[in-house]
């Protein structure tokens, strides 16, 4: 058995230990924003006049998205995606059915502006479905 004396625990263990737990308990479940897309093909952000994401850099989110299925849909029954063409390869590109739906994604960590797009051919006014997501 390892014995460890009175200063190796209040000047190395106490202190890791003060820093660790406040962290752990103290965690915060990442942030919820509920977006619908729509069966008018558009998307709406809960408590946003305008379809736009503001983030964090790096921060990570929880998507809460209700997906309406208008006019047209894919053969696999896919309504719509949350698409940023140039963040694909890390994830921002979302595609569901009609539902509800949570995704876990992590905003770019450079700051700057950037268009989320449908990009499943959903019907009249297709072209037109786009979000901003604004990273600062």
């Amino acid at each position: 058995m390892i014995r460890m004396n009175r200063a190796l625990v209040f000047n190395v263990v106490a202190p890791i230990f003060l820093i660790l737990v406040p962290s752990i308990v103290f965690a915060q479940a990442p942030r919820t924003i509920e977006i619908t897309a729509g069966k008018d093909n558009k998307f709406k952000v809960t408590g946003e006049k305008t379809p736009v994401i503001t983030l964090k850099p790096s921060e990570v989110v929880k998507l809460h998205v209700i997906s309406q299925k208008g006019p047209e849909f894919e053969k696999d029954g896919t309504a719509h995606s949350i698409t940023i063409k140039e963040l694909k390869d890390k994830g921002w590109n979302m595609r569901f059915k009609e539902g509800t739906f949570d995704f876990t994604a992590v905003a770019p960590d450079k700051p700057g502006t950037y268009e989320a797009i449908c990009d499943v051919k959903c019907g009249k006014g297709h072209d037109d479905m786009k979000m901003k997501v604004i990273v600062k």
